[in-house]
C-alpha cells in the first residue's frame, strides 16, 4: 500500500479522496471514498488491508453542504459508479457494510454489488439508479438490512420478484414507495422491522 497511499499512524490516505480510519492494533475500522472510482482509487482500495466497511459519497468542505447531502433535493455534484472497478474492490475484499450517498449507479454498479456475498447491510442515500438496477439489489441473497433515503427509484420491476429469504430491516425515507414494493415486501418472510416516512 505504501506505493499509493501515506500512512500516518491513524490512516491511510489518497490525497483528498480515500481515507482509512483504523482501530485497534491497526487494523482498518472504514475506508471512505470522496471521488469517482477512477483507476487510481480502485488500485489504492486494492492495496489496503482487509477492511469490512466502505462510504462513498462526494466531498462536503461545509456544514451546510453536509447538511444538503442528508435532505431531500441534494442537487449537488454526484459520484458515479459503474461496475468494472466497483467489482474489483468488492471481489478483493470482503466488505459487509456498504454506505453511498450521493451517488449514481448503473445497472452493472448494482449488479456488482448483488452479486457480493459478503455485503449484509446497504444504505444508500440521495442516490440515482434504475428501476432495473434497484431490482437486482434487493435480490442479493445475504443483505440483511436494506435503507434508501431521497432515493431517485422506481420498483414497479419489483413485481416480477420473488420475496427476499435474508431482509430483515427495511427503511424508506422520502423515497417512493409503491403496490410493488408492499408485494415485495409482503413474499419476503423474514422483514421484521419496516419503517417508511414521506418527506
Amino acid at each position: 500500500a505504501d506505493s499509493l497511499l501515506h500512512f500516518d499512524g491513524q490512516r491511510y490516505r489518497l490525497g483528498d479522496f480515500v481515507y482509512a480510519l483504523c482501530g485497534e492494533r491497526g487494523h482498518i475500522a472504514s475506508v471512505a471514498v470522496r471521488s469517482n472510482l477512477e483507476p487510481e482509487v480502485v488500485e489504492a482500495l486494492i492495496a489496503l488491508p482487509r477492511f469490512e466497511i466502505l462510504s462513498m459519497q462526494p466531498r462536503t468542505d461545509t456544514l451546510l453542504e453536509k447538511m444538503n447531502l442528508c435532505s431531500k433535493g441534494y442537487n449537488g455534484e454526484k459520484i458515479r459508479i459503474s461496475g468494472g472497478g466497483l467489482r474489483r474492490v468488492l471481489t478483493h475484499h470482503e466488505i459487509k457494510n456498504i454506505f453511498l450517498a450521493g451517488c449514481v449507479l448503473d445497472s452493472d454498479g448494482c449488479r456488482a454489488i448483488a452479486e457480493s456475498p459478503s455485503i449484509e447491510s446497504l444504505w444508500l442515500m440521495n442516490c440515482e439508479l434504475r428501476d432495473e438496477g434497484f431490482a437486482e439489489l434487493l435480490k442479493h441473497p445475504r443483505v440483511r438490512s436494506l435503507e434508501f433515503s431521497f432515493c431517485e427509484v422506481t420498483p414497479e420491476k419489483l413485481g416480477e420478484l420473488p420475496g427476499s429469504t435474508s431482509i430483515e430491516k427495511i427503511v424508506f425515507v422520502g423515497t417512493p414507495v409503491t403496490k410493488e414494493f408492499a408485494s415485495f415486501v409482503g413474499r419476503s418472510p423474514s422483514v421484521s422491522y419496516l419503517l417508511v416516512i414521506h418527506a
